[in-house]
């Protein structure tokens, strides 16, 4: 019915409230190469109530592909928290899961009730903010995983950042610290990484933007988006201060596009109203801009 862990102090991903804490996660297939996800909790305490877990998979743009709320983990009903011992950590297993993707976000979260939407939900807590917590931080990103010969591999963050280093503030409290950009165009994309910083937590989702300008200053080329890292969408409210976010995208360019030398420019702007996040520092361009880099086309 349930798979109890050695009773063994192990560092922990998060704390959930003061009832429960997450002390590792994994993620494999079983003998029919279906998806299954691995948990192992800790009550923190003799709780004498059930709690449920919430286990979802999510497109890296954000989009949810599968949870676990009609389809709960069976050692949450043959073992529910109300009995956990707290000496005694336990294994909470998935049901499998064939999921229709290459690459996923594992997210889990605490709720009561019958709902997760309506649910009373515990605020996860991580030691310096080293997992990104959505929903009012009662979800926790765990990590990112893409299929490699039939099983699922995490996806590492780069240890490395980008290695141009920018001087450009925008706003109060975002600075762009690095940049990657080619020096010279490679076919019909452009790939380019931004290293974006905070030193406060946000209350806003800015978008960012950029252009590719021509010799006389013309936009050829555009490119609109939400920030990410390499795991998944990470909107801006949920940078945790002091944690570089290394951001890579992808910039169409035009069919034919003319030699000649270009110029990248990238900023923040609230996408409510369109207005831009103001820029200074060395590399701050005009309009309230960055420039990222200079291309040449060939």
């Amino acid at each position: 019915a349930f798979h109890a862990a050695p009773g063994e102090e192990s560092a922990e991903l998060a704390s959930f409230g003061v009832a429960l804490r997450l002390l590792d996660a994994a993620v494999g297939v079983d003998r029919f190469g279906e998806l299954i996800s691995t948990l192992t909790w800790q009550a923190l305490r003799p709780m004498g109530e059930d709690w449920r877990f919430y286990i979802a998979f999510f497109a890296p743009d954000g989009t949810l592909l599968h949870d676990s709320e009609f389809y709960p983990p069976p050692t949450a009903l043959w073992y529910p928290t109300a009995q956990w011992d707290p000496a005694q950590p336990v294994t909470v297993t998935t049901l499998p899961w064939t999921l229709d993707a290459e690459r996923f976000v594992l997210a889990v979260g605490v709720y009561r009730g019958d709902s997760w939407q309506a649910g009373e939900r515990l605020v996860a807590t991580t030691a310096g903010d080293a997992l990104p917590r959505f929903e009012d931080g009662t979800l926790l990103r765990v990590g990112g995983y893409r299929q490699v010969d039939g099983n699922w591999q995490p996806i590492q963050p780069a240890q490395d950042g980008p290695a141009d280093a920018i001087d450009a503030q925008l706003g109060e409290h975002i600075r762009l610290t690095a940049t990657d950009v080619p020096a010279t165009v490679d076919g019909d994309e452009l790939a380019f990484a931004l290293q974006w910083e905070t030193e406060a937590m946000l209350d806003f989702d800015y978008s960012a933007f950029a252009h590719l300008l021509n010799e006389a200053g013309e936009k050829v080329a555009q490119l609109d988006w939400q920030p990410q890292d390499a795991i998944g969408l990470l909107p801006a409210s949920y940078w945790a201060p002091g944690q570089p976010v290394v951001d890579h995208q992808t910039l169409t360019l035009p069919d034919g596009l003319a030699a000649g030398q270009y110029r990248l420019i990238v900023g923040l702007y609230n996408w409510q109203d369109g207005t831009r996040l103001p820029v200074a520092g060395a590399d701050a361009f005009p309009g309230d801009a960055v420039l990222a880099g200079v291309v040449t086309a060939p």
